[in-house]
C-alpha cells in the first residue's frame, strides 16, 4: 500500500473516510453498480447517522472479524 500511494494511517482515519475510500477502491472494481448503490445506501442510512465520523476505522473494522 505504501508503494502505490494508498497507505493511510489507520489510527487517524474515521469510519466515514474509510467507507469513502473503500467505495472508491474495493467496490468500484469488485462489485456491480447495483451492489455499490446498496452499500452506499447502507453507509448513508446506518453508519453515518450512528456517528460514522467519530472513532477510527480500525475499531469499526474489528466488527467484521470472526468471533
Amino acid at each position: 500500500a505504501v508503494d502505490n500511494g494508498t497507505h493511510v494511517d489507520k489510527s487517524k482515519e474515521t469510519i466515514n473516510q474509510f467507507a469513502e475510500r473503500w467505495m472508491e477502491t474495493y467496490t468500484a472494481t469488485n462489485c456491480t453498480i447495483r451492489t455499490q448503490i446498496g452499500y452506499q445506501g447502507n453507509i448513508d442510512r446506518y453508519i453515518v447517522p450512528a456517528g460514522g465520523g467519530s472513532g477510527s476505522a480500525v475499531y469499526y473494522q474489528s466488527w467484521q472479524q470472526p468471533v
